[in-house]
């Protein structure tokens, strides 16, 4: 567990199992009550005596994406929630966007960009259409494995194992390095066979232990109450020379190559995590977030 998250874990460890009682209140509901936050700041002092720096709490809710400007591979932050108004001093909005919002200037989002000053506007509403149809997508499948039914443990490993292998793809193609551009065609075929794999496992079947997206397509289209296009999957190189891809045994892959197959992989597991079954549906979702308690 992180170390930001283990004091308020402990805390509730200590009060359930070593807290036998409380005079004149019990423990329903403690995480309320007024002695908890006392218990709480103990605890919280004792993990900052002994970790100090480590405590503190640096979190970048963003993820990687990759364009080409000029033909170059140039890294994207996608912010993944957008904060709102401020009710108060304990209470702020925040939304969970789906989509790149009107109010966003989604070149804010290129890490050391070019002189976009020098760009036509022809240049500069293709880099526009594909910032937007990268941070479309990313966001997209955030919320779709956010949302997605996954009562089961193992369910949620495989679900978040996921987005880790697109950002890896992101960062192969950005290092400019031949081997690790040929080894990001591997991390989008990992990416998209889990997803079919945890899309099967979610209904309650079990996926073979193979690579071959054609037959893990094609055990998820016969699942009844799902649908899945297996012709967005037809221009992807195969298992066999995905797996070559990890190991450099294939021709030099252009910098060209890998973004278009990245672009078409986020397309594709966009789809295929949008099928799985989700009690809540999720549209730009806006929530009062209120500091708890005990902080």
């Amino acid at each position: 567990m992180p170390l930001d998250q283990r004091p308020f874990a402990a805390t509730i460890q200590f009060v359930t199992y070593c807290i036998v009682a409380i005079e004149g209140d019990d423990k329903d509901n403690f995480l309320g009550k007024a002695w908890f936050k006392s218990f709480y700041q103990l605890v919280s002092g004792w993990y900052s005596n002994r970790y100090g720096d480590a405590m503190k709490l640096d979190r970048d809710d963003s993820s990687l994406g990759v364009v080409l400007i000029y033909d170059t591979p140039f890294k994207m932050k996608i912010p993944l929630s957008i904060p709102g108004k401020k009710e108060s001093a304990i209470k702020r909005w925040f939304c969970l966007p789906n989509e790149v919002l009107e109010k966003e200037n989604v070149f804010d989002w290129i890490v050391k960009p070019p002189n976009l000053n020098k760009m036509s506007p022809e240049e500069l509403s293709s880099l526009e259409t594909d910032l937007r149809t990268v941070a479309n997508a990313t966001r997209s499948i955030r919320v779709n494995l956010m949302t997605a039914t996954l009562k089961e443990n193992d369910l949620r490993k495989l679900s978040s194992g996921i987005p880790p292998h697109i950002e890896k793809s992101v960062r192969d193609i950005l290092s400019l390095d031949a081997g690790q551009i040929s080894n990001s065609i591997w991390e989008i075929h990992l990416a998209i066979e889990k997803s079919l794999k945890l899309l099967i496992r979610q209904r309650g079947h079990v996926p073979p232990n193979v690579h071959d997206l054609e037959k893990l397509c094609k055990i998820a289209s016969d699942i009844n109450d799902v649908f899945i296009d297996s012709d967005l999957i037809n221009n992807l190189p195969s298992h066999q020379e995905s797996i070559r891809h990890r190991y450099g045994e294939v021709g030099l892959v252009t910098v060209g190559q890998a973004v278009s197959h990245y672009k078409s992989a986020l397309n594709i597991l966009n789809n295929f995590t949008h099928a799985l079954s989700r009690q809540f549906i999720m549209k730009n979702a806006e929530f009062l977030i209120q500091a708890p308690p005990w902080v």
